[in-house]
Formats: C-alpha cells, structure tokens, sequence
C-alpha cells in the first residue's frame, strides 16, 4: 500500500506484528509475518495459506485471521483460535455475557475451545 511503512529501530531487528518473524527476504520488508502454521500479509490482514484446520471452521473463510473476530479472538500460531472473553463484572454487561461459552461452542462446532478472560479491573 502506498504511503504506508513499517519503521523499526533498527533494519536488523527480525519482529513485527504479534511478536511474529518477519519475511521481509521472501515477501518484501514488513509485508508478512511468519506465524509457523501460515504466513500473515498485514496489508491485506488475511493469511497467504489455508488454514491447516480448516474443516473445523466451514462457516468462514480458510485465509481469514482469528474468525474474522480480531477483537474477540486470536490466532497465536496460525492454527487455533483462541477467544478472549470481555468484562464479566457488573450488572450491566450480565445478560450479555450469559451463556458466551455455549454460543460460541454451537456456531463453531469446537466442544473444547480455548478462553482467555480479557476483563479490566476497575
């Protein structure tokens, strides 16, 4: 993408993104990461391969990143998606957060996904 660049201290250090290796050698400087299962294009925020488990997630593309939920979830090696639950405290935000660990097990199809709690003290 033109007019944007990814500026490091130093030409030599190796890591971007997510504390992923950079393919600046293969892909052009700071145009992917190597996360080991796949390598992530960051312009485009979308994988350059198929995802290896790939069948586990028929309801979404095989290059998306975390589900397409970056917010809501990550994908540390490429492979599985891990969901960060949000804020559990409070009466507020209770009805939303019922029930989050079903909802998510139903339209994944994955009966042993991986959670961390994001929650914020306060």
């Amino acid at each position: 993408m033109t007019g944007r660049k990814y500026q490091a201290c130093t030409d030599s250090y190796r890591y971007g993104f997510n504390g992923k290796e950079k393919s600046d050698e293969v892909y052009g400087e700071g145009n992917a990461y190597d996360f080991g299962a796949r390598i992530l294009d960051p312009r485009l925020g979308r994988w350059l391969g198929v995802d290896p488990l790939q069948i586990k997630y028929p309801f979404s593309s095989p290059f998306a990143f975390a589900l397409n939920t970056p917010i809501q979830a990550k994908d540390p090696d490429g492979k599985l998606v891990i969901f960060i639950n949000g804020q559990h405290g409070g009466t507020a935000y209770k009805g939303y957060w019922e029930g989050f660990d079903d909802k998510v097990m139903k339209r994944i199809g994955d009966k042993k996904p991986r959670y961390y709690d994001g929650a914020l003290g306060g």
